[in-house]
């Protein structure tokens, strides 16, 4: 039995989903899955419980649930977390207890400890050789700093996802501050500054590392006319893509990282040659390499489980 954390079942793409695609290739192999919210966790006589959706069905065209019942976590094969960040006191809280089930002798994917150590951002500047200028920082004069420096800027926050507050200065005025102070008050009170690299259009590229292997098929995302933003979630385009020489090494830097610390599937993002993310929280992109190129990442996480 598997259980999936995920957010509303009910609002999951199943298009393009992959939490949906990993309960896909679970069910096909005979298995039983079940998925809940992470406010469907709890602890009762001792024992974690999820209040849980069995999964009847999973495809790109539906998710198809049976009725919520209880379920002792202490017999899944593992628990896969899958909750979206923001990284707010909800997630938080639900880590918490599945670093307790972890130390309870429950297999829990990725590492929840991992989870609560390293946020995607900042895990980059593990490789920062690999990474474009960048900065952390709170002060709007790191702004008018950097962005002399870097005519051209990228501000993001540290606890988004899919291209949300994501904004490209080309000078630094009163709308540009107003951001800056807008962003640091919505996502935490601290913000990431990099240099914008024009390779964007080429594609932001998206490889998943699995057991600690970069796959050798990948997705180049590509900003939608008018945008600089390659995250499909920002209407961004896919297309298929041959796994680099220059992608392979970094990945297999990064994967001996990543299974040092348990984390066995991720999603690292490329621009050009530079590292931009290293996210392991509830990475995406599997369904659009399989579209692209008939190779299955989910078929081989799923084969050393």
């Amino acid at each position: 039995m598997f259980l999936f954390i995920t957010d509303n079942p009910l609002g999951l793409k199943t298009y393009k989903d992959t939490s949906v695609f990993m309960m896909e290739e679970l069910l096909a192999a005979g298995n039983e899955i079940f998925c809940c919210q992470p406010s469907d966790l709890s602890i009762k006589q001792h024992e974690f419980i999820a209040q849980a959706f069995p999964v009847v069905r999973a495809c790109q065209e539906q998710l198809l649930l049976g009725e919520p019942q209880d379920i002792f976590c202490k017999n899944a094969t593992a628990i896969f977390m899958r909750k979206d960040p923001p990284i707010d006191a909800a997630y938080l809280n639900c880590l918490y207890m599945l670093n307790m089930m972890k130390s309870a002798g429950i297999r829990v994917i990725n590492d929840p400890q991992s989870l609560l150590c390293f946020n995607e951002k900042f895990l980059a500047f593990e490789f920062k050789q690999y990474m474009p200028p960048t900065i952390v920082t709170s002060a709007i004069d790191d702004l008018y700093v950097f962005q002399k420096k870097h005519p051209v800027t990228v501000l993001k926050p540290l606890n988004a996802m899919g291209g949300e507050s994501i904004y490209k200065f080309d000078s630094v005025g009163n709308q540009e501050k107003e951001i800056f102070s807008q962003v640091l008050k919505n996502h935490g009170g601290l913000v990431m500054l990099q240099e914008f690299l024009p390779a964007i259009y080429d594609g932001d590229y998206r490889i998943l590392i699995i057991h600690g292997k970069p796959f050798p098929k990948t997705i180049a995302r590509i900003p939608k006319e008018g945008s600089f933003k390659g995250n499909l979630a920002a209407g961004g385009s896919a297309i298929g893509k041959d796994l680099t020489a220059v992608q392979e090494e970094i990945g297999n830097q990064i994967g001996r990282f990543l299974m040092q610390h348990n984390i066995i599937f991720c999603g690292m993002d490329m621009i050009g040659n530079h590292l931009t993310e290293v996210n392991i929280t509830s990475p995406t992109g599997a369904r659009e390499i399989h579209a692209f190129s008939g190779e299955n990442p989910i078929k081989k996480l799923m084969e050393n489980l």
